[in-house]
This record gives structure tokens, C-alpha cells and sequence, in this order.
């Protein structure tokens, strides 16, 4: 074999994203442990870019690395990148410091160039590795059944891998976590992928195949068997799992001391490992693919996916006993969204084994995101009467629920999963719908808020909260609209009752429209009226007031008070409120008369009667 050579870049300072302070360290180990003489990768000065990355620094980084024309056609090149992956439309970019999340192609690097680079008839290494540990903090989200941002990163990769032309030896591992604060799974200032990663390729026993070499397929089976083993609030959701369809095997380090006695393999999430002599035809099953990329998907942060389809291109005899290998295929087509193209194969899986709840909880996922789910809940249920306390089980049958319209009993099932884990951004938000469904909006806006103070930029989360936000605002709208109606209603009866000298029974009426809206000014000036003609001038004077208060011009009012003042004997006070009406309206005949009867009273300094009449129809003119 030829020489090893290394390309790092890991960007932790960022303009407009989240910086991220992990990747600083993951890629001083990484570049400390690749160029040890144990290792013995080749690292040029101008091929470690670590911390701050400018634009132009990691393309002609990427370009020169792949395209140096020292390269021989037995090197080897690796490739390790840490930090934001963002996609955007059908592309997903690698980012250096200055990118803007926004508008990614200005300053990202896209995987389809990545690619490009890859496969130019100028990069003539025979290996080529390329290790992806991607954050991910923006993008859409969405519910169940269908793919989140971190899936939908990794998906973006795996078709820009598919794509590329087949060759020897092309190798992509590929992690990508959602960014929820600071990176909630670590292990020792690491992102958990990159820790097990640095931790695989060192002298471990554990990550290497059965010669003493650690390969893509047993460093990936190494990272799956610690993150399984990890507590449960460090755990990722999802398992991690791998796809190789490489036509030779890729050596990433050698340790032939360590060769294991009795090697096993061990699936995403089954804990029975394989025979020794199953996991040889696994690796024979492989190096038979036609298939040229290798693609092994490790789980940096809450949710890490991968999609492996390659492991099971084997022989179908192989495939068809292997109850792990079959559930593996099946959830791997279900990330995809296919889910009819899924369930026979988990439906194989459970003809060997009934009681696999793993493939039980799958199917009724892949059910679930057919719409189908009765059914759903049927395989939901028998995984939770094998363990009741299997989240994705409760979670997953509690979204089935949504689906059928039982949210109460949905909620249930929901809480369940949330005693168990809390924090869980996805089961707050299915929540927040059932809650929403039920009309709770206020109760679903408490759950999408929750969701959020775990990741700000949940897009389902924020979606639903405006969702409920404009339910709430449009249910107030309808219920004003409702009050206005009963209240002009209310006030109107009171005014035909008024002119009818039915005073006792009008105020009854107006005092009703003030019950539903106290600043209702229209019925405020009314209820002056009714008070003037039952003799309670003063009484009068405090509802004119009040409405006043709320409209200085309201000609009515204005009027009304001149009217209750000559009854008080105030003239001269009864001329100034009827002057400032006439102001408003000159040609206001109440006011008018009002004016001429106060003058001449004034002038005979003799009491009057109030000629008031409650001409207002709540119109205000």
C-alpha cells in the first residue's frame, strides 16, 4: 500500500451561526492522532485548518487535496471535516466562518463540488475517505413519519454520494446532529461522534475486524456498540448504522496484535451479536456489491441518521435468515419514506421472530407513515406489552392517536413518553398538536415553547405555535365580533324603549350593552339620557362624563351634559358643552335648541326642562 495523507478541517468560529467550540478540539485530535507515527497519515501545514476557515482556505484546500498531482494512484486520502453542515433546496454545504446560513451558496462549500472534485479524472488516489461530522442548526423540521433536518442532511449526502461515478475504494462517513445550545452529547470536550471516532482508531481491541484492522464497517460497528451503551439522557435517539458497498476492503488503521478471538458484530439496536462465521459472510455479501461508495452514518447529537442500504446487498439466502439484517433494510427504507417498500421486510424480521420488539415499534412506524393507523397501533401495542416503557413505542403510538383524532388518549401515551424523557423536543411538539386539536391553543403554545427552549429553531414548533397564535387571535376576533353584535343589539332595544318613555325597562337594557363593554360610549351617553328623563341629573352628568372621557367630540354626550346642566340650573356651564358640540357639528339640532333655551334662560335666570331626546342610534352621527 501506498502512503496516507490527511486533509483537516474543523471550524468552530462562525459570523452568523453558532460558533462551535467542540470542533477546535475534535480537530487537534483528530490531526494528532491521523499524523502519529502509530498512524502514520501524512498532514501538511497548509492541509490542518482548524478554528477560524476562510471561504477560500477550504476550497483550495479541498480542491489541492484531492487534485495534487504528487498523489499516486496506491495513496490514500482522507478527508475529516467538522462543523455547520447547512442545506439548502437539493444542496448541503460545508461551512467555513464566514458562511451566512441564509445564503449558503455565497460562501459554503456544496457536496456536489465536493463530488465534482472527487471524481475529476485529476484526483487519481485509489482510496479516498471522507468523514463528515456535521452540525446541523437550522432548516426545516417536520413530523412524523417523514424526515428532520439532521435525516435530511444526511439524505442530501447519500444521493450526492449515489451520484458519484463508481470507482475503487470511495469511503464517506457521514454524522449529523441537531444543534440544541452546546452540544448536549459530548464526551470529554468532544462531539460524541468524534470521541468514539478518535477512540475507534487508536490500539483498541474493540474496533478492529477479525485481522487487526479497523475498517470503515468495524469502526462504525465499534461507535454503535459505545453510543447504545451510553445513559439515557446522553444517548442519541437514533442508533447509528452503516452502509458499505465498497468492492475492497479500506484499512484505516492496523493493530494486528489486537485481533479479537471472537469477533461480533452488533446491529443498531438488537443487542444479539451475529456468529463469527455470519459476520464472514456479511463482509463476503459486501465485497460481491457492484456498488463503489461506502457510506457509515455515526450520531454526533440528538438526532444522528443514517441510511444504510448497502450491508444488505448480500445474498439473498443470507439476508432472508438474518432477522437483524432484515429489520436493519427495513427501517433503513423507512428513513427514506418508503414505507411500503419497507414493511416486508420487517414483516420478515418478525416471521422469524414475533417478539422482536424493535421490528414491531418499526412497523408501526412505517404504518404510521402510510396513514394506516389501527394497524399501526396494533404493532405499537405489542412492542409495549413486551417493554411498557419503550419511548418510541409511547411516542410513536401517541402520534398514531393524533392521526385517528383520539387526542385525549393521544396526550396520554405522550405524557408517557415524556416521564421518561422530558426533553424531548419532538413528543413537546406532538403534544402542542394534540392540545392544539383539542382547542387548548393557549395549552399547545405552552408545549411549542417548551419544544423551542430546547431548540429555538424547531420549525414544527414554530409553526405550530403560529398556528395556535392566529386560532387564538381569530377566536378573540370572532368573540368581539359576537359581543359587538349582542351589545349594539342590547342598546338598540334600550333606545326604542327610551323613545317609547318605558325609561325603568330601557335602562335595564343599556345597563346590559355596558355589562358586555363598559367603554361602550354609545350606551354610556344612553344611559345619561334615560337617567336625565328619570329625574337623576347629576347622575346623568357622570355617564356623559365618562363617555367623554373615551370621546371628547362625541356631539351626543356634548349635548346630553348641556341638557342635564339647565336642568341643574348651569346655564352658563349648559352654553359652553352645547357651543363645543355645534363646533362639531354646527347644523345639530339638539344642540341648537339646547343653546337658544339655555341663553334665554340665562337671560330670564329662570328653570327649564330638558327637551333631550335619545336621538344617538350608536352610529355616532
Amino acid at each position: 500500500m501506498g502512503r496516507k495523507k490527511a486533509l483537516i478541517i474543523a471550524v468552530s468560529e462562525y459570523d452568523k451561526d453558532y460558533p462551535l467550540k467542540y470542533c477546535e478540539k475534535d480537530g487537534i485530535d483528530v490531526y494528532n492522532l491521523l499524523s502519529s507515527p502509530q498512524l502514520g497519515y501524512e498532514i501538511e501545514k497548509k492541509n490542518k485548518l482548524i478554528g477560524r476557515v476562510k471561504s477560500e482556505e477550504m476550497k483550495d484546500a479541498i480542491v489541492d487535496f484531492f487534485q495534487n498531482e504528487e498523489v499516486k494512484p496506491d495513496d490514500m486520502l482522507l478527508f475529516y471535516y467538522s462543523g455547520h453542515g447547512i442545506r439548502e433546496g437539493v444542496n448541503t454545504y460545508l461551512s467555513p466562518s464566514e458562511i451566512n446560513p441564509k445564503l449558503p451558496i455565497k460562501r459554503g462549500f456544496s457536496f456536489k463540488d465536493l463530488r465534482t472534485v472527487i471524481e475529476d479524472p485529476g484526483s487519481v488516489s485509489g482510496t479516498k475517505v471522507v468523514i463528515l461530522d456535521c452540525c446541523h442548526s437550522g432548516g426545516i423540521e417536520i413530523g412524523k413519519g417523514q424526515i428532520d433536518d439532521p435525516m435530511q442532511l444526511i439524505m442530501s449526502i447519500k444521493e450526492d454520494s449515489e451520484a458519484l461515478e463508481q470507482g475503487e475504494g470511495i469511503c464517506i462517513l457521514a454524522a449529523s446532529q441537531a444543534y440544541q445550545g452546546a452540544y448536549p452529547l459530548e464526551e470529554q470536550g468532544h462531539s460524541i461522534f468524534t470521541y468514539y471516532l478518535l477512540e475507534g482508531l487508536r490500539d483498541n481491541e474493540e474496533s478492529v475486524d477479525s485481522n487487526g484492522n479497523v475498517t470503515p464497517y468495524s469502526l462504525n460497528r465499534y461507535i454503535s456498540k459505545k453510543i447504545n451503551s451510553l445513559p439515557v439522557e446522553k444517548r442519541p435517539r437514533q442508533k447509528p448504522l452503516m452502509r458499505s458497498e465498497t468492492s475492497g476492503e479500506i484499512i484505516l488503521a492496523s493493530y494486528p496484535k489486537k485481533s479479537p478471538a471472537s469477533p461480533h458484530l452488533i446491529m443498531p439496536i438488537p443487542s444479539n451479536p451475529f456468529t463469527k462465521s455470519s459476520e464472514a459472510e456479511v463482509h463476503k455479501g459486501i465485497l460481491r456489491s457492484k456498488t463503489k461508495i461506502s457510506i457509515a452514518v455515526g450520531i454526533a447529537a440528538v438526532v444522528a441518521v443514517v441510511i444504510t442500504l448497502a450491508l444488505f446487498n448480500q445474498d439473498q439466502q443470507m439476508l432472508s435468515s438474518n432477522k437483524f439484517a432484515l429489520y436493519d433494510k427495513g427501517t433503513a427504507l423507512a428513513h427514506l419514506g418508503k414505507y411500503s417498500t419497507a414493511i416486508p421486510y420487517l414483516d420478515k424480521a418478525l416471521a422469524i421472530d414475533s417478539n422482536f420488539k424493535e421490528a414491531l415499534t418499526a412497523k408501526g412506524l412505517a404504518l404510521d407513515g402510510l396513514g394506516n393507523y389501527k394497524e399501526a397501533i396494533i404493532y405499537l401495542d405489542k412492542a409495549l406489552a413486551i417493554d411498557p416503557s419503550d419511548e418510541s413505542a409511547l411516542d410513536n403510538k401517541g402520534w398514531a392517536l393524533n392521526g385517528l383524532g383520539n387526542y385525549k388518549e393521544a396526550i396520554i401515551y405522550l405524557d408517557k413518553a415524556l416521564a421518561i424523557d422530558p426533553k424531548n423536543k419532538y413528543v413537546l411538539y406532538k403534544k402542542g398538536v394534540a392540545l392544539d386539536a383539542l382547542g387548548n391553543h393557549t395549552g399547545a403554545i405552552g408545549y411549542y415553547d417548551k419544544a423551542l427552549a430546547i431548540d429555538p429553531y424547531y420549525k414544527n414548533a414554530l409553526n405550530g405555535k403560529s398556528s395556535a397564535l392566529n386560532y387564538i387571535q381569530k377566536a378573540a376576533l370572532i368573540n368581539e365580533q359576537k359581543l359587538t353584535s349582542e351589545k349594539y343589539a342590547l342598546y338598540k332595544k334600550g333606545q326604542a324603549l327610551y323613545t317609547k318613555g318605558n325609561y325603568t325597562e330601557a335602562l335595564t337594557y343599556v345597563d346590559k350593552a355596558l355589562a358586555i363593554d363598559p367603554n361602550y360610549y354609545y350606551a354610556l351617553t344612553g344611559k345619561g339620557f334615560v337617567l336625565d328623563a328619570l329625574g337623576n341629573h347629576t347622575g346623568a352628568i357622570g355617564y356623559y362624563d365618562k363617555a367623554l372621557a373615551i370621546d371628547p367630540y362625541y356631539k351626543n354626550a356634548l349635548t346630553g351634559k348641556g341638557w342635564a346642566l339647565i336642568s341643574l340650573g348651569n346655564n352658563t356651564g349648559a352654553i359652553t358643552y352645547f357651543d363645543k358640540a355645534l363646533a362639531k357639528d354646527p347644523k345639530y339640532e339638539d344642540a341648537l335648541l339646547g343653546l337658544a333655551q339655555a341663553n334665554r334662560l340665562h337671560q330670564l335666570t329662570q328653570p327649564a326642562h330638558s327637551n333631550a331626546t335619545l336621538r344617538d342610534d350608536g352610529s355616532g352621527t
